[in-house]
């Protein structure tokens, strides 16, 4: 039951009602991005709120209910862990900006591609002297180099794809030990 964000849509700004497209990438801009801006501002004033129109749901909807067990109910509701779930149902994460912007690193145009052989530019000439000859076979060692960089890169890729699979199941365990079955929201404590 997952609902995906998409704010790839064309919307009429001058008719549209909700947060500037500006607002909206400053919410999901994390500090670690070093942007000139990042969500810690907003997520104060958001936390409040939240605190606030929960409070005023749950006095509302139950009236008869003490104070603490008012409170309880709200912690519940407005735990990281419930706003993780809630983030994660709309897959919020696949919008969200983590690392700092560099162009010439981690940016492309909308519909460029990079060929990974002139991304790192021109291969070095390998000049080896030995007392026999003044200058070795440089294409046997460029075979050499090219044939360390692929095995270099083969254990690169098996290594993050094991760090992939050690990092899911340690999230999946850390999600079954936090997760209650039949867990439903806004349910009030002991009624």
């Amino acid at each position: 039951e997952q609902q995906h964000v998409s704010l790839d849509e064309d919307r009429d700004l001058h008719c549209f009602i909700g947060p500037s497209p500006c607002l909206i990438m400053q919410a999901l801009t994390m500090s670690n991005a070093n942007d000139f801006f990042s969500l810690e501002r907003l997520e104060t004033i958001g936390d409040s709120f939240l605190k606030y129109a929960i409070t005023v749901y749950l006095y509302c909807s139950y009236p008869g209910i003490h104070e603490g067990k008012l409170s309880y109910l709200r912690s519940k509701q407005v735990s990281n862990y419930n706003l993780y779930r809630l983030g994660r149902r709309k897959c919020l994460a696949e919008c969200m900006v983590s690392t700092k912007f560099e162009p010439y690193e981690n940016w492309l145009p909308p519909g460029f591609i990079i060929n990974e052989d002139r991304r790192r530019g021109p291969v070095p000439k390998v000049v080896i002297v030995t007392p026999e000859s003044k200058v070795a076979n440089t294409s046997r060692n460029f075979h050499l180099d090219e044939t360390v960089d692929s095995v270099k890169r083969n254990e690169a890729v098996l290594f993050n794809k094991e760090l992939e699979w050690i990092q899911k199941s340690q999230e999946a365990d850390q999600l079954d030990d936090l997760e209650e079955p039949g867990q439903t929201t806004l349910v009030p404590y002991s009624l």
